[in-house]
């Protein structure tokens, strides 16, 4: 149980570190911004990028996936505190 956990917390971490990289490559997050042409466009601290639609939908579903996997992790994580708690194992990593 112990890896399990672990490893799920571990791939939701390393799946935030991509969501990230991703939004900063890109230049944001999708939102609805209204732009001239009613393209497809991500934004960051008010800064409006235009994308193709494909990455729009790619940045769309990462969203939605990272607000699930966090909800993975942090129960995992919960969970392996739990754990660690009732089975009388020192706090580390």
């Amino acid at each position: 149980m112990k890896i399990v956990l672990r490893t799920i917390i571990v791939l939701c971490a390393i799946n935030f570190g991509v969501f990230w990289f991703s939004a900063v490559y890109y230049g944001g997050t999708p939102s609805e911004c209204i732009t001239d042409l009613q393209s497809y466009c991500l934004t960051s601290h008010g800064k409006i990028t235009e994308v193709p639609e494909k990455t729009y939908d790619y940045m769309k579903f990462m969203t939605g996936f990272v607000i699930i996997t966090h909800i993975i992790g942090i129960s995992a994580a919960l969970a392996e505190w739990l754990r660690m708690k009732f089975a009388g194992e020192p706090m580390r990593l």
